[in-house]
């Protein structure tokens, strides 16, 4: 199992390297190498209000805070896709352009990282740009995929938004779909979570039915039983 790291590339490219700094210890090999194979960072952005996505300065900070962090820890770095949500007034947001498949795979290669696909962000983000999720998975590099986070989107205000919620079919559709293109070895189940703001969101009988789900899922694949579904991504 990967130990989870996000790292949020700031808007002020500076900052970046100089907090890596404060955290190094934390990140050096003796504190962290037996405790994973891996780091994951989230491809993110957060933008001001306004304020135009330099995308040549986004990759070339990237690179380079990738480089240093893969470099502190002794540890290969993979780099999470993300999600964004409609702009509002006065609020940071994430430039869509971090979510163009063109976008991920040339982030991948100038860091030489794996992808760590979450399915929930990659549906949210097809249905920002108005596509299926299949067909937007069929455009990432599945190949480089292996591990993948798992949760339920939920519509709120009229807007598929992140909320850890139950795995719907699709979901586990999409889940399959992805095993049968990618060298898949980790799946994560995000569901629920601390305090009351997942107080719903924390049914025992939910979460053993999608680690079940999950479990045939990977018997199947491990059998060779899984239905060729990868054939309807592009």
């Amino acid at each position: 199992m990967a130990w989870d790291t996000t790292w949020t590339v700031p808007s002020r490219w500076a900052g970046s390297l100089q907090a890596i700094r404060v955290f190094g210890p934390f990140f050096r090999p003796g504190a962290c190498a037996r405790r994973s194979p891996y780091l994951s960072v989230h491809l993110e952005y957060s933008a001001g209000a306004g304020e135009p996505f330099d995308e040549r300065a986004f990759l070339t900070a990237l690179t380079q805070d990738i480089e240093y962090l893969r470099e502190l820890s002794g540890l290969p770095v993979h780099l999470e896709n993300i999600h964004f949500y409609r702009p509002r007034p006065g609020q940071a947001f994430q430039p869509p352009r971090l979510c163009a498949p063109d976008f991920i795979r040339e982030a991948l290669d100038r860091t030489r990282s794996r992808l760590l696909l979450d399915l929930a962000h990659a549906m949210i983000a097809a249905w920002q740009l108005g596509e299926p999720a299949a067909d937007y998975l069929g455009q990432l590099p599945l190949e480089l995929v292996t591990e993948v986070h798992i949760a339920g989107p939920e519509m709120v205000n009229g807007e598929l938004r992140d909320r850890h919620k139950e795995v719907s079919d699709e979901g586990f559709t999409l889940l399959e779909e992805v095993i049968h293109r990618g060298p898949v070895e980790t799946v994560t189940l995000e569901y629920g979570g601390v305090g009351p703001l997942f107080a719903e969101r924390n049914d025992p009988e939910a979460l053993l039915r999608q680690l079940q789900r999950i479990k045939s899922i990977l018997e199947a694949h491990r059998l060779g039983a899984l239905p060729e579904c990868g054939r309807s991504m592009v």
